[in-house]
């Protein structure tokens, strides 16, 4: 068994990436990236993430693992490893994996995305406009279209407009 430390949600975010790049379940059969957020709520900075060789994964506060494991080294694990920087997408806890966003598509010549060109272009109440319209296309659709996918679509959309409305508050 490993057990990792992480000390930032962004930390957090690129180990669960890691781990299901290689395989890795929850105890329960989901991926890593699944319930990103909702863990990471639980423990904060104290998360632990325990992975067995069968390749399940559980967690627990780090003073569970000092008390019940104290033999076993906890690896604190950075986000930052072998010169490897992480993009906003994947500190968020988007993987490539699951890259229902950003198909190469939807990129200019210079790596820009639809939404960073929209607020480029635009005034800032055209921009909302525009992003609030995407984001309810596909929630409003998920049920019917593509289920989850668009639901992430949607949430991906509205967590890129909170960004750009924070740029602007500044």
């Amino acid at each position: 068994m490993k057990i990792y430390h992480t000390e930032t949600q962004a930390d957090y975010n690129a180990l669960m990436i890691e781990l299901e790049r290689q395989g890795h379940v929850w105890v329960n059969g989901s991926e890593p990236t699944r319930w990103i957020d909702k863990i990471w709520k639980i423990y904060k900075g104290s998360t632990c993430v325990d992975v067995e060789s069968n390749k399940q994964m559980q967690h627990c506060g780090i003073d569970y693992y000092e008390r019940e494991y104290p033999d076993t080294p906890i690896i604190k694990y950075k986000a930052k490893q072998e010169g490897h920087t992480m993009t906003p997408d994947q500190e968020r806890g988007y993987s490539e994996a699951n890259n229902v966003t950003k198909p190469s598509h939807y990129q200019d010549k210079n790596g820009k995305d639809l939404y960073q060109k929209w607020y480029e272009e635009h005034d800032i109440q055209t921009f909302r406009a525009i992003m609030r319209a995407v984001a309810e296309r596909y929630t409003s659709r998920y049920e019917k279209k593509n289920g989850i996918e668009d639901l992430k679509k949607g949430i991906y959309t509205l967590e890129r407009l909170r960004e750009y409305e924070e740029r602007e508050a500044e």
